[in-house]
């Protein structure tokens, strides 16, 4: 299904999210039981994405929040 590492690399949150479709899914992990370079690369997408979970939340005061929805809005 796909021709380099970049169009895999393009795939990366999605898989990692678990929004890829079956096809892609196999794909892509097809691919990484060949390709170390693309297995770190992955390694590195998880790295960052745990660390961005691991962030404390902060809660947006209600007054930002509703002009962002209504600036979202307009868009």
């Amino acid at each position: 299904m796909f021709e380099s590492c970049l169009e895999i690399r393009n795939h990366f949150s999605d898989y990692l999210d678990g929004e890829c479709p079956r096809e892609t899914l196999r794909s892509i992990r097809y691919h990484l039981s060949g390709c170390a370079s693309c297995r770190r690369d992955l390694d590195a997408w998880q790295r960052v994405q745990d660390d961005l979970r691991s962030l404390p939340r902060v809660q947006v005061p209600a007054e930002e929040s509703l002009k962002l929805r209504v600036s979202l809005s307009q868009q």
